[in-house]
Order: C-alpha cells, then sequence, then structure tokens
C-alpha cells in the first residue's frame, strides 16, 4: 500500500458519502475521516456513522491514479441497548387441541388477551424473563376469557429464582363440571371471576 506522501489518492464511498485519503504502511490505525476531493491525508480505515438498512454498497477506486485498494471494513452496531424489552400483546386467540408450551423470554411479562381455549391438555409455561433468575409473567384470555372444554393442567416454571406467573382470564367450564390441575414451582393466578364454572375444586 502506498503512502500519502507519495500523492497518491484512493477515495471510498459508503452510505453514500465519499472519503478521500493516502494509504500508508505503517502498522497502526489511522481512521479516514475526510470528504474534501484532492486532499488526501493518510488513513487505512474508514469511520462511517449513523447507517441505516439491511445493506450497503461499498465502492472502492483510484482518485488520482488506476487502481484502488481495501482490505476490509467492520460493522459495529452503535444503537442504544434497552436493558428489557417491552412488554408484549396480542389480541389472538388461543386454541390448544395438543400439550403445548409457551416460552416468555425477552420481556419479562406478555399477555394474549383473545379467548384461550384448552381441552384435557397440559400448558407448559417456562421462561427467561428479561435475564437470569428474573421474574416474568404470562396473562392468557385477558378480555376474551377461558373455555375449559377439558381437565386441563397449568405447568408454571420459574427462572431460576425469579417467579414466573400465569394469570388467566375468567372461566367458563361450559356448562360442565371440570378438574383444573396446577404444577410447577411457578404461580397460577384466576385474574378475574369465573363467568360459569360448576363446583369441583382445583387440585
Amino acid at each position: 500500500m502506498a503512502d500519502a506522501s507519495g500523492g497518491i489518492g484512493e477515495k471510498i464511498t459508503l452510505g453514500g458519502t465519499t472519503y478521500y485519503y493516502g494509504m500508508t504502511n505503517g502498522a497502526s490505525y489511522v481512521p479516514i475521516t475526510n470528504t474534501i476531493a484532492g486532499i488526501y491525508p493518510t488513513g487505512n480505515y474508514v469511520v462511517a456513522t449513523g447507517l441505516t438498512g439491511s445493506s450497503q454498497t461499498v465502492t472502492v477506486q483510484g482518485d488520482n491514479q488506476q487502481f484502488g485498494s481495501f482490505t476490509g471494513f467492520e460493522i459495529v452496531n452503535t444503537a442504544p441497548i434497552t436493558p428489557a424489552a417491552a412488554a408484549l400483546a396480542l389480541p389472538n386467540a388461543v386454541m390448544l387441541s395438543s400439550d403445548s408450551a409457551i416460552d416468555v423470554t425477552g420481556p419479562s411479562s406478555g399477555s394474549i388477551t383473545g379467548p384461550l381455549t384448552i381441552g384435557g391438555n397440559r400448558l407448559s409455561l417456562t421462561g427467561g424473563g428479561s435475564g437470569a433468575n428474573t421474574a416474568y409473567s404470562l396473562s392468557l384470555g385477558g378480555s376474551g376469557g377461558v373455555l375449559l372444554a377439558g381437565n386441563p393442567t397449568f405447568d408454571v416454571a420459574n427462572n431460576g429464582s425469579g417467579l414466573g406467573t400465569l394469570l388467566l382470564g375468567a372461566l367458563n367450564d361450559g356448562g360442565a363440571a371440570r378438574t383444573i390441575t396446577k404444577s410447577g414451582a411457578g404461580a397460577l393466578t384466576l385474574s378475574a371471576a369465573a363467568s360459569s364454572m360448576n363446583a369441583r375444586p382445583a387440585r
């Protein structure tokens, strides 16, 4: 690679901005920030900020010579990282016809507010919350209620020492006595009065 002192100029275009420079044989990293044509300060890597989108085009060429040289580039995400994702809320209905599992990891809480229909199946709830040993929760049937088409099992796991909680909306047994089985170290909470529930205890 040529030294800038030799008058050999090159340019690189990245993210719509063209940077002009003269390459250096030095071992140290020298940033290229000049955008003025005809001036070639010594440098060997470009710092391009404010780039967005899923792809970028890089063009390297000689400015006062035939060839341009290029070794490589590095993409660094400088966007701020939030400590925890926002709570997830979905309006969907959920119908379970077989044993199923839901995992809540990233956000510390979530809700699926449409009606939940569950038969004699096991619903397992796990989660990593917003990090190790953090509490998490999931609300199901918050506005649509929970229709019991059989005798379900709700298995709620903790996230290490963080409490896992499943909150169920208004229960509806469809006119038949049902048995609800709770398992796992987490908590099961009935967050609304039942809309229809024949007498049979939970276990």
